[in-house]
């Protein structure tokens, strides 16, 4: 059964806010440690928040508004598209550690799918950007 059509066209654009505690902190950590761009940052003289990205990902950085609740981590869920173009998860794993990112689980087989790994990473909020993706053979 084809999908109904929407009012909108049906396309969303999903870019999670990560709560931080020192905003120009936070942007230089996800874009000297895991290869981000830094899009844009506002509030004056006292930004309050920024947008970062890496192909496949938009993340703001919010260190004011009322969401998500200051003192508890975000914890966002990235999945690799392993086609030429993008990394498999280990490239990513020595990426993320050749430029010091804080690494709290190396790629690792879940118990749920033979072909899938999982690598956690923390920000210096806390926050967790919890990578899947394959690893190349042999590894």
């Amino acid at each position: 059964m084809p999908a109904e059509k929407l009012p909108t066209g049906g396309k969303l654009w999903a870019r999670p806010i990560v709560r931080v505690s020192d905003l120009a902190a936070s942007v230089a950590y996800y874009c000297q440690r895991l290869g981000f761009t830094q899009d844009w940052i506002e509030g004056g003289d006292d930004p309050a928040v920024a947008q970062v990205s890496r192909p496949g990902v938009t993340l703001m950085l919010d260190k004011q508004t009322y969401f998500p609740k200051p003192g508890k981590p975000s914890v966002i869920s990235l999945t690799l598209n392993d086609v030429p173009e993008r990394p498999a998860l280990d490239t990513l794993h020595r990426e993320f550690v050749a430029a010091g990112a804080t690494i709290t689980k190396a790629p690792f087989k879940v118990h749920w799918d033979p072909n899938a790994y999982e690598m956690n990473v923390e920000d210096p909020d806390g926050n967790v950007l919890m990578f899947w993706g394959n690893v190349a053979a042999g590894e």
